[in-house]
């Protein structure tokens, strides 16, 4: 198959995500993917229930700022991460958007071009790397300062060299926007 170029919208891939999520036994196709995914739902799940998810929460924030850690969980295991306060536990914890990575995971194909619009601390931009390997690219999109800081930190920290991070909005018309 030829390689592609696909535009992931963060929001609008959720819905397309979570319908491929479940096939027709009502099984999660996360499971599918082994022990790694298992772990990676089982602490999305504990992070939800009430009491525990605090806790747990509170447990990540005693991490020092800035701090490296490896990825354990999801599809981006063994990869590292620059923690920041600024950001949500499940990206280090490997468990952010489950659905969203098992789409990109399905999607993407090696030599594929991925635009990350919208690419925040820079989570999606490295498992689209993975997935597009050396003979892909990756186009990582965030107007904020902090986000494109993050983004480049991660990057440089796994050593990929298919990513370019762009400090810049994407829309369909020119002008200033308050967010």
């Amino acid at each position: 198959s030829q390689p592609q170029d696909h535009c992931i919208f963060h929001s609008a891939i959720m819905g397309l995500a979570s319908q491929r999520m479940h096939r027709s036994s009502g099984e999660p196709a996360l499971v599918e993917r082994g022990v790694i995914m298992d772990k990676a739902k089982l602490i999305s799940v504990c992070g939800s229930i009430p009491f525990l998810g605090p806790s747990l929460r509170k447990m990540a924030r005693r991490y020092p700022e800035g701090s490296i850690v490896n990825i354990e969980n999801g599809h981006l295991a063994g990869y590292r991460w620059q923690r920041s306060q600024r950001y949500v536990s499940g990206y280090w914890l490997g468990h952010y958007e489950l659905p969203i990575q098992e789409c990109l995971v399905r999607e993407l194909k090696p030599g594929d071009v991925f635009y990350d619009i919208g690419a925040n601390a820079g989570f999606f931009t490295l498992l689209g790397s993975k997935c597009v390997g050396p003979t892909g690219q990756v186009f990582a999109f965030d107007p904020l300062p902090e986000n494109v800081h993050s983004i480049r930190s991660q990057v440089k920290l796994n050593g990929l060299e298919n990513c370019s991070v762009v400090e810049a909005a994407v829309s369909d018309q020119q002008g200033i926007v308050k967010f």
